[in-house]
């Protein structure tokens, strides 16, 4: 009997650690599809060495993350202001918010 007890304890914790587990592996894994798009629209508009509609088709054409939405200001230092927004959930524990990455390109003559 007191076997089956602490069996259920232990089987009834793990589960709950194993599902908090997979919600922060979510988090994680949409920070880290919102950098690679954040730092692949640095990339292109430091590589064309400015921001036009041709880089603005080539950044509509990357399929790195399907829920993240971006936002380019330019800056009076002659650098491009990259900001990513992308939702965060954790259906374990009902968290559900907004987050954002963001970084400058190099001054762009």
């Amino acid at each position: 009997m007191k076997g089956g007890i602490e069996l259920s304890l232990v089987l009834s914790f793990g589960m709950m650690f194993l599902m908090a587990s997979i919600s922060v592996v979510g988090v994680m894994i949409s920070y880290n599809h919102a950098r690679l798009l954040q730092e692949q629209i640095v990339a292109l508009i430091e590589y064309h060495n400015k921001y036009d509609q041709e880089v603005v088709q080539r950044i509509e054409s990357l399929n790195v993350c399907s829920r993240c939405q971006y936002m380019i200001e330019a800056h009076e230092t002659q650098r491009y202001h990259v900001k990513v927004t992308f939702p965060i959930q954790m259906p374990f524990v009902e968290y559900r918010a907004v987050a954002s990455v963001s970084g400058f390109t190099i001054s762009i003559p």
